[in-house]
């Protein structure tokens, strides 16, 4: 008898442990998947805002050229979210030269809508449907995703990007800032 409640007592305790321990594994697993996402998505923004304003162009045009350099994004926001939550800008993808509305869309931004980051093509604005989402709110809901010019320099601006990510699954959360360098167009 007393072997039993001993028995019993150990398959107990363990079935504990291991209820918690799964838990916890899941937990981290979602808090790791969530970070991961975070990352990529804050190294694609970065990636694609520093190319903001190329242009092939030879030096002669540019040289001879009388417009002052121009910072090649624009943030606004969609009427139904939070100010400075979109980023407009372009890049020569083609290296012919111009921004084109052809294929390869060379019209691009990112913006936060319906607690989604989502992917900008064809030259839509903020305010326009048929962007891409790049987040599923079905599992990561995006609360915050700002943008701020933080310094002006004569060759560069730096920008402020703010993006707080959240898992629904367990309320795990990623909440940075980072910076994005981004050259005058010419």
């Amino acid at each position: 008898m007393i072997a039993l409640v001993i028995g019993m007592g150990v398959v107990v305790t363990s079935t504990s442990a291991a209820l918690h321990l799964n838990r916890r594994i899941t937990l981290l697993q979602h808090e790791l998947q969530l970070y991961e996402e975070w990352l990529m998505l804050s190294q694609f923004i970065t990636t694609q805002l520093q190319r903001a304003g190329y242009q092939a162009r030879t030096i002669s045009d540019i040289v001879n050229t009388d417009l002052p350099p121009q910072l090649p994004v624009a943030i606004s926001n969609h009427p139904l979210s939070e100010n400075n939550s979109c980023i407009l800008f372009s890049y020569d993808k083609n290296n012919d030269g111009k921004w084109s509305i052809k294929s390869p869309a060379e019209h691009l931004g990112f913006r936060l809508f319906n607690k989604a980051i989502e992917y900008r093509v064809a030259n839509k604005s903020c305010e326009a449907s048929g962007w891409f989402d790049m987040t599923d709110p079905n599992t990561t809901v995006v609360t915050k995703f700002t943008l701020q010019i933080n310094q002006y320099t004569p060759e560069f601006a730096v920008l402020g990007v703010t993006l707080h990510m959240l898992h629904k699954d367990c309320n795990a959360q990623a909440n940075h800032q980072f910076d994005v360098k981004v050259r005058y167009a010419w």
